[in-house]
C-alpha cells in the first residue's frame, strides 16, 4: 500500500494564513513529507511504492489568484508541475 497525504489549502496570503506562514508550513512539511505533483501522488499509487517518504500532495480550492501569487512561489520544483498558471480573479 502506498503511502500518499492530500492537504487542501483555502486562501493563501490572507489576513488569516499569511504567505510567510504558508511558506513556513510548506519548509516544515517537506522534513517529514516527501511533497510531490498530482503526477507522481498517482504514478506512486500506481506503482504501490512505500519506500521513502510519505508522499504529500497539496491542493488549492478555487482559483484564487492568491493561489498563485503567494503558493506557487513557495512550492517545491516537483509540486509546481500541479499547478496551472491562469489563475482566476
Amino acid at each position: 500500500m502506498s503511502r500518499l497525504k492530500i492537504f487542501m489549502y483555502h486562501g493563501v496570503g490572507t489576513p488569516g494564513f499569511s504567505g510567510r506562514a504558508f511558506e513556513r508550513q510548506v519548509r516544515a512539511l517537506s522534513i517529514a513529507y516527501d511533497i510531490v505533483s498530482i503526477d507522481r501522488a498517482l504514478e506512486s499509487l500506481d506503482a504501490g511504492r512505500t519506500v521513502g517518504l510519505t508522499k504529500l500532495l497539496l491542493t488549492f480550492d478555487y482559483g484564487l489568484r492568491n493561489n498563485h501569487a503567494v503558493a506557487y512561489r513557495s512550492l517545491p520544483g516537483s509540486a509546481r508541475l500541479a499547478c496551472s498558471t491562469s489563475a482566476q480573479a
